[in-house]
């Protein structure tokens, strides 16, 4: 995925979550939380795999 395609999914995603809060849907929110969690946060570089960097 190109660098520009992932930012602006991650924004996208972001801006969804802000509008399931104000209307108080706490399920989608959860879900699509989790989605901004999977694709906006990866392994670092140092080979540590507990680490993680979030992508922006």
């Amino acid at each position: 995925m190109a660098p520009e395609t992932h930012e602006r999914i991650c924004t996208q995603l972001s801006e969804v979550l802000v509008l399931l809060d104000q209307q108080h849907c706490p399920v989608a929110a959860l879900y699509v939380a989790h989605a901004l969690d999977a694709l906006c946060y990866a392994p670092s570089d140092r080979g540590d795999p507990g680490s993680s960097t979030v992508l922006q």
